[in-house]
This record gives C-alpha cells, structure tokens and sequence, in this order.
C-alpha cells in the first residue's frame, strides 16, 4: 500500500521529532522560532506582519518584497523617529528588493548611484551558536569605488512569500543599521545595511554580509 504524506503531515512530524528531547530543550524560545519557521516552509503558514520593539531595536516581521506594494514603509511609518524617514524606507526597500545583476545573488552598488556612498564600505563576517539576528559584531572589511563594490545576496530571499525579518537599530538621529535575514534565531545568511544622513539625504554607505558556520 503506498501512504501519501502531504505537506502540513510532513511538517508535523518533523516538528515531532525536533521537539522529542528534553522538555527544557523544546520549550526554548529559540527552538520554538526555528520550529515555527519549518512548520511554516513545509506548511505554508504565513505568520501575520508584527513590529516589536527589542533591546537592539525595532523588530519588523513581514514579506519584505511583494510586487506593487511597500509593506516595509507601511508598517515602520512614524516609528523610527529620524529626519526624512520616508526616504531612508524607501531608499532601503528599494536596495533590498532589486533583482541581481548576474542571477545569482550579486548586487552591484554603482546602480544605485549617488544614492549610495562612493567610497563605499563592505564585508564578510562569520559567527556560531545559539546567536539572535544582530547580536553578534558586524564591521566593515574595508572601502571600494563604488564602481567596483558589490554584495551578494546568495541565500537570501526578501521576496519570498514566507515572511524575513529585518531589524532597525538607530545609532544616532544621522544614522541607521538594518538588519535583514529569513529568520531572527540563527540564520544560516543575513545581511547588514548602513544608513547615513548626509547633506539632508540618507546614503547607503556600508553592506555586510554575514554567515553562520
């Protein structure tokens, strides 16, 4: 006889066997968010749009990208409390729902002109452990032409109609880091976005990708 699984039993038991440890183990939150993001890629569940204030920042849980929409500016309108807040969101979704340039991920920065910094600051950084999106150091490797610098965006899907996570930490009135990656508990990818408001006008001046071994 042959059994069809579909994808909700799918996830069901898999979510059984991740949580048949320890209780102690299961009911931590960490695993309860990494066991929710599973149950909602095998499922198809798509948790609701939520923006949380944490101890890093603001919290905004959403589909980033959806074509015709700008769920990001929607949701963080009046929230951040910066000059010229309108452009910074649209600035960043702007950044972040560009297609690459080469289908694989890589974004070249001198598409967005003086819109982004010129010399313009990248890096590649690696963390471990049970870590949240944005706890642990990202810095810049070092600066570039603009003409010349790029990221990749490889392991990351903004436009997913599984919802990411991005977190807003603003460092001073002229200046804002936003974290973006699939997942708040350990993302295997994520990606850093730095934000400075020079001569009356937000410039993107620094990504920084970050990978989890």
């Amino acid at each position: 006889m042959r059994i069809t699984l579909t994808s909700a039993l799918c996830g069901a038991l898999i979510i059984a066997g991740l949580t048949a440890g320890p209780p102690s183990l299961a009911q931590s939150s960490g695993q309860q968010s990494v066991l929710r993001d599973i149950g909602g890629m095998l499922t198809g569940a798509k948790p609701g749009d939520s923006v949380q204030r944490t101890e890093r920042g603001l919290l905004l849980e959403t589909r980033h990208c959806t074509e015709g929409q700008t769920p990001v500016s929607a949701l963080m309108r009046g929230r951040l409390g910066i000059e010229q807040e309108e452009t910074l969101l649209a600035l960043f979704e702007r950044i972040l729902c560009a297609r690459s340039d080469d289908g694989m991920g890589q974004l070249n920065i001198a598409r967005f002109g003086g819109e982004a910094a010129d010399p313009f600051a990248t890096g590649l950084v690696f963390y471990s452990g049970s870590q949240e999106l944005g706890e642990w150091p990202a810095k810049p490797e070092g600066e570039s032409p603009r003409n010349e610098a790029y990221i990749s965006m490889l392991g990351l899907s903004p436009d997913s109609p599984i919802g990411g996570v991005s977190l807003w930490d603003v460092q001073a009135p002229g200046r804002v880091r936003v974290w973006f990656a699939p997942f708040l508990h350990m993302p295997s990818d994520a990606m850093t976005y730095d934000f400075e408001l020079r001569g009356g006008r937000w410039v993107w001046v620094a990504g920084i990708a970050s990978v989890r071994m």
